[in-house]
């Protein structure tokens, strides 16, 4: 009867090689700064903090007092007054036409804006005339709901158009003047 023995040397060799060729791939990366020695991105902080450097330079002990307060930095302070007021404006186009003794005004907005209004303001001289409308929104702008004035309500001369825009926290003046 005969006794197989088991030969562990290809598993040695195996192993060794295998230990080999780490200890290679880890040099050749920490040398060219590949994974897993990439180089750490360390972002900049969002706030500059100031610091008080005669506070710091005397052997004052570290205690809870010599750490400066974190602050707000003016420019996102907002007086009591303006907390209501609009954020942003409302640019748009002012079209007019003269047809069939109606004075036809239109105002897009390339923008969506939502539910709102919109108030037309009619000026010339002492005359003024104001109508409101409703802001539509359309697949990719808004306007207002047009008006139609007629003009009989309307004495000739220069008239000057002023289309206020309210929607949310936006809002916008578009003006303009038509000759009747």
């Amino acid at each position: 009867m005969r006794i197989k023995k088991v030969h562990h040397r290809k598993l040695y060799v195996t192993v060794v090689i295998l230990i080999l060729a780490i200890c290679g791939y880890g040099l050749f990366a920490h040398h060219n700064s590949l994974w897993p020695f990439l180089p750490t991105i360390i972002a900049p902080p969002t706030q500059p903090q100031e610091i008080n450097s005669d506070k710091y330079a005397s052997n004052s002990t570290n205690n809870d007092t010599d750490i400066p307060a974190k602050q707000t930095p003016k420019q996102y302070e907002t007086p009591d007054d303006k907390t209501n007021a609009p954020t942003s404006s409302i640019v748009g186009t002012l079209n007019t036409n003269l047809t069939n003794n109606t004075l036809q005004i239109r105002v897009t907005v390339p923008q969506l804006l939502g539910t709102g209004h919109c108030t037309l303001t009619l000026t010339r001289g002492g005359d003024t005339l104001t109508k409101n409308a409703a802001v539509v929104n359309n697949p990719s702008t808004s306007s207002c709901g047009g008006w139609d004035v007629p003009l009989s309500n309307l004495s000739s001369g220069t008239w000057n158009i002023d289309v206020l825009i309210t929607s949310g926290d936006k809002s916008g003046h578009i003006t303009g003047e038509v000759d009747i």
